[in-house]
């Protein structure tokens, strides 16, 4: 694999990371005023409305119908994976939920391995290891709180991520032969069929009884924007290169949270937070460092 090709997939995962992290903070800015599937509904609208532009320009074509049975697949796992990955961040401290993501790329190793018979460095395994010695120990830096309710959405983080593992090999699967734009287009179609079934089930009890505030009917498009732009970046990335390598480069969501967490929600993060974030800077190194050496002919 070009070196080039690599250096800038890395590129555009920091961009979805960073996405991602503005993302999930709007979301957790919402609290309960807006539900889930609603959000979701909404984002899967604005998504493929901001998406048009280019379906205009490059076109779509008919996927074939074992390419079709992927999209399918992909949308139902994506979409139970967003709403869990929703309501985890709702309900953790932002860069506690953060780090609860990291136990993610060691699934996506093995399902690399498994699914897409992708090679491991030793690299990749260093940089992985460290990636998840770190949160593990911010994981553990709890607050205090070892309720019930702390530890069921600890479970469903940990659902969500072994979802989002399965989600992003499928998606790899795709990039082999659909467009990227095709790809994120037909996924925020079919996850908007999906929310709308869902909502015929959802208990209008759960429903507000009075319409959300302005701002945060505002935030709607904001999170259909940074939505497109995070998964857009990332398939676009996963085009270029293997899931395995992009993984440590995730780990950049905790820098951007923990500032984000501090102004806006007033987390502190304790020691434990920190010495954890130093296990994800040298993890990070050796992502960098990764393939520097000229290979052998």
């Amino acid at each position: 694999m070009a070196k080039e090709n690599r250096e800038i997939a890395i590129l555009w995962a920091l961009l979805s990371s960073f996405s991602f992290t503005c993302l999930m903070t709007v979301i957790k800015s919402t609290s309960a005023q807006f539900p889930i599937a609603i959000m979701i509904l909404s984002r899967s609208f604005f998504g493929c409305l901001f998406l048009t532009p280019l379906v205009w320009k490059n076109g779509l074509h008919r996927p074939e119908k074992r390419m079709m049975a992927f999209y399918i697949l992909r949308t139902m796992i994506a979409y139970t994976t967003i709403f869990a990955t929703y309501y985890v961040y709702r309900n953790l401290p932002l860069h506690i939920a953060t780090s609860i993501g990291y136990t993610e790329p060691m699934i996506q190793v093995a399902v690399s391995m498994l699914f897409l018979k992708a090679t491991v460095s030793r690299n990749d395994w260093i940089s992985i290891l460290l990636g998840i010695t770190g949160a593990a120990i911010i994981a553990y830096d709890k607050q205090g709180d070892a309720s019930i309710s702390f530890n069921a959405v600890m479970v469903v983080a940990l659902f969500a991520n072994l979802l989002a593992s399965v989600a992003k090999g499928i998606t790899k699967r795709l990039t082999l032969s659909e467009p990227t734009h095709q790809i994120m287009f037909y996924g925020y179609c079919l996850n908007f069929l999906a929310a709308l079934i869902s909502l015929l089930f959802l208990d209008r009890s759960n429903l507000p009884t009075k319409p959300p505030p302005t701002y945060v009917m505002a935030l709607v498009p904001l999170i259909a924007l940074l939505s497109s732009v995070s998964n857009y970046a990332y398939t676009k990335a996963l085009s270029m290169t293997d899931i395995h390598v992009l993984s440590p480069v995730n780990y950049t969501k905790l820098f951007f949270a923990l500032p984000f967490g501090f102004l806006l929600f007033k987390e502190i993060p304790t020691w434990l937070t920190l010495s954890g974030s130093l296990f994800i800077i040298m993890a990070n190194y050796f992502v960098i460092q990764q393939d520097e050496r000229p290979a052998k002919a």
